[in-house]
């Protein structure tokens, strides 16, 4: 038996709360996931929530919606921990600081 009501259709309001609800929902799971804890995500997500909701930082709280679950899932594939990320990043800052001075001239 097939559907055959009226097809679902969306306005702009109802698209920007689903787009609202499902950044906030995948920020929480991301830090949830990454080991913040259960109550900075939630104020995490609410923050991200309430801030999208009012218009304050769209755009930016969006992305950082997306990089969340992108580091979430980098992460579940076995990347590094996040235990093992200020080890990463202090190799990674003298690595930077040793290409900026240039190659070594030790004749």
């Amino acid at each position: 038996m097939a559907y055959e009501g009226k097809p679902i259709t969306f306005t702009e309001t109802h698209r920007m709360v689903a787009m609202v609800v499902f950044n906030a929902m995948t920020l929480f799971v991301a830090v949830l996931y990454l080991g913040g804890g259960f109550l900075r995500a939630t104020v995490l997500a609410g923050f991200a929530l309430i801030a999208t909701s009012i218009g304050f930082g769209r755009r930016w709280i969006f992305r950082a919606g997306l990089v969340a679950a992108a580091l979430a899932i980098a992460v579940s594939f076995g990347f590094p921990a996040p235990n093992e990320w200020a080890g990463l990043f202090n190799e990674s800052r003298s690595m930077a600081a040793a290409m900026m001075q240039g190659p070594s001239r030790s004749y």
